[in-house]
């Protein structure tokens, strides 16, 4: 079994450091299940002790790519030069299962192509569905487990096989708070969870921080994950004892404690699968402000369970932060929406959660016993 993911790693002196622990326990299910698992995956970091073949962990036999942090070009010719490891972990694989999209996962989709092998497809975001490649690899794949219903009823014009993902995060109706209501007054407490880029929007949320902060709104800024973000608008002085990054956060209790403090949770991305923090907002009775790309509209609705904001409006999403930060009784009615559409989808996860139902497809393409 080959396992491509898409999550990327970090290569400390220490080890591989996987940039998705729920990715990572998935990974580490299969592994379980299929000895014979090979994990691939691109990392960047610490340079020294790269392993020339594959490893082994109790993820399987990992088979690191090395990309360089830096121009774009640089990384697409450490992508090429990868493409003999990535066609013999291939040829040695008697299946694959491949994360998508991502430049690692294109091609060793097209490898799988090119010799004949059975994959399966984890469909996470929207980036690259509109190109030719797309409609190629997902008419070959012999099952799509797609993130939210736009994205599974694009792969169903492809491909027979398509199911919707189960949550791939930890959700339990045990966690959602007693007796929190939205508060009347401030400061507010405004979150963001996730991987700090310019494609998740965080770029623009410092924006509309810097302009909430020259209308005189009393508030903290919670960025929770690792940050990446190459530059920082002009105005970030003006809000920088304001903006808190924590840096990637892998205690379940600690990150528990930012959802139970926040006033709103605001998620302005450029492209989307189905974010799993939503799911988390939503069980943590957090009132949402997001943008609707990926999969997001096929659950989300604005004025019920969140409020939408435009791709790259920093403004906008200024002005619909404040209208729910002034409005208490309409971040009353966001958490109580919330709450009703996640409650169905923890009861689900709990008869089958995402590595059970990976398991079940790779089963069934392997030829055992579902």
């Amino acid at each position: 079994m080959l396992i491509v993911d898409n999550s990327g790693a970090l290569l400390t002196p220490g080890g591989l450091v996987f940039g998705d622990r729920y990715v990572r326990r998935m990974i580490c299910c299969c592994a379980a299940e299929f000895p014979q698992t090979t994990h691939l995956v691109s990392f960047c970091g610490y340079s020294n002790g790269v392993p020339s073949g594959p490893c082994k962990t109790q993820e399987g036999f990992i088979l690191p790519v090395k990309v360089p942090d830096g121009h774009r070009l640089r990384k697409l010719a450490a992508y090429g030069r990868s493409l003999p490891r990535i066609w013999g972990a291939v040829a040695q694989a008697d299946c694959c299962y491949v994360f998508y999209p991502g430049h690692l996962t294109t091609l060793a989709i097209l490898a799988a192509i090119a010799q004949q092998k059975p994959f399966g497809v984890y469909l996470r975001g929207e980036l690259g569905l509109r190109s030719p490649f797309a409609a190629l690899a997902f008419s070959r794949a012999s099952f799509v487990i797609a993130e939210g219903k736009v994205l599974a009823d694009w792969a169903g014009k492809f491909c027979p096989d398509v199911e919707l993902a189960a949550p791939v995060c930890e959700l339990s109706l045990e966690e959602i708070p007693a007796g929190k209501t939205a508060r009347r007054d401030g400061p507010w407490n405004i979150l963001f969870v996730g991987y700090i880029w310019r494609r998740k929007g965080c770029y623009e949320l410092l924006q509309a921080a810097a302009i909430l902060h020259q209308r005189g709104v009393d508030f903290q800024l919670w960025l929770v994950g690792q940050n990446a973000l190459e530059d920082y608008p002009e105005s970030f002085d003006l809000i920088s004892e304001r903006v808190h990054f924590t840096g990637h956060v892998s205690d379940r209790a600690e990150l528990s404690r930012y959802y139970q403090q926040a006033d709103l949770f605001c998620l302005p991305s450029h492209d989307e699968g189905f974010p799993r923090v939503l799911y988390e907002a939503m069980l943590y009775k957090v009132p949402i402000v997001t943008t609707f790309v990926g999969s997001i509209p096929g659950l989300m609705r604005d004025g019920y369970n969140c409020l939408r904001v435009e791709v790259g409006n920093p403004r906008q999403l200024a002005d619909v932060i404040q209208r729910a930060l002034d409005d208490c009784a309409l971040r009353q009615r966001l958490m109580e929406g919330g709450l009703r559409t996640v409650e169905p989808i923890v009861r689900k996860m709990m008869e089958e959660s995402c590595d059970q139902q990976l398991l079940r497809k790779l089963r069934q393409y392997a030829g055992q016993p579902t």
